[in-house]
């Protein structure tokens, strides 16, 4: 049986910079609620975490492999929830200190949720673009642990396209007689995909046509999407 509460999943390995700043993102997380942090860490090197962030707090060091083995660390991730409500924050994205509580209040009601609202910025790069998605990626998803069943199946199979598919999987069984399942889509600027930091390639990198991006030379958009958070990144912008 699990408890009442969210189980923040993180996948890494690898990328101290991104990590460390992921830490300050799930340290400043307002939500009255119990929180389980689960960090699942494939890298060479393990990460290391603040004395204060012992509590509450699981790690599974992985064995490293040539090629990333995202499904293998979700499957274990997943194995690791001790609490009834899961939302992904990604390594290397932004998120807003409501971004859980808000999560949270809209899984009170729906199975699977998903923040449509799609903003891309890449660091290196110092290029930005903005889109609202069908399917939103798994940085911006949470869901109950009703489609824990659901999501693992999935990932028997493989990690490309996985955000359509569960989408899809569980408005299917939504629509089935006597099925108690049932998904929403909204809307909200508490994530902003991140990109282009240094280290290995981030945990369910997408391919992005950088092409499609638009310039932000002087970092305005960063900061006027993120505020003063923006300076936690000042050491990576361009580099």
């Amino acid at each position: 049986m699990h408890k009442t509460g969210v189980s923040v999943i993180t996948i890494t390995g690898d990328r101290p910079e991104a990590f460390g700043i992921c830490t300050q993102y799930v340290q400043r997380q307002c939500f009255d609620g119990l929180i389980q942090w689960i960090v699942v860490d494939d890298g060479v090197d393990c990460i290391s975490l603040p004395v204060e962030m012992i509590t509450g707090f699981t790690i599974a060091n992985m064995t490293p492999m040539n090629d990333v083995s995202i499904c293998r660390n979700m499957k274990k991730a997943l194995s690791l929830c001790e609490f009834d409500q899961i939302v992904i924050m990604k390594d290397d994205d932004w998120y807003h200190p409501f971004h859980v509580e808000y999560m949270s209040s809209a899984l009170n009601s729906s199975d699977l949720v998903g923040n449509s609202f799609g903003r891309y910025y890449n660091i290196s790069e110092m290029k930005f673009k903005s889109e609202d998605n069908e399917y939103p990626s798994f940085g911006r998803t949470g869901f109950n642990i009703s489609v824990v069943p659901t999501l693992i199946d999935l990932l028997e199979v493989d990690w490309k396209d996985l955000e359509p598919r569960l989408w899809g999987s569980i408005y299917r069984q939504s629509k089935n007689e006597g099925s108690d399942l049932n998904c929403r889509i909204i809307k909200a600027d508490t994530v902003v995909s991140m990109d282009g930091m240094p280290g290995r390639r981030n945990a369910g990198h997408q391919d992005e046509n950088i092409f499609s991006f638009e310039d932000d030379p002087d970092g305005c958009v960063l900061r006027e999407w993120i505020g003063s958070d923006a300076d936690l990144y000042n050491a990576y912008l361009g580099f």
